[in-house]
């Protein structure tokens, strides 16, 4: 059921793949819930985007590819502290 990279690079592929998922998902809203229309462009739009995309692209796939290792103790609770402080960092830039 859940794929286990092999090295760090599958693990960083893998993370940024989620966050993709997360930031397309955040930018729907944004532009389509919290923003639409005319207020998106109105009210700095693109600069909250690319604020997302910082924190969701460069976060938490970065501290994947520097904690990662494979047979690791411990890597379990690594990879689920790295998703809190990217989720916190997300809800802070939100």
């Amino acid at each position: 059921m859940f794929i286990i990279p092999e090295n760090r690079f599958q693990a960083f592929a893998i993370h940024i793949f989620i966050s993709a998922l997360i930031f397309i998902v955040l930018a729907i809203m944004i532009t389509y819930l919290w923003y639409p229309r005319f207020l998106f462009k109105t009210d700095g739009g693109w600069n909250g985007i690319r604020l997302i995309a910082g924190i969701d692209f460069i976060i938490g796939p970065t501290l994947t590819l520097i904690v990662y290792k494979v047979g690791k103790k411990g890597l379990k609770l690594d990879l689920v502290l790295i998703g809190l402080i990217q989720s916190f960092c997300l809800g802070f830039g939100l």
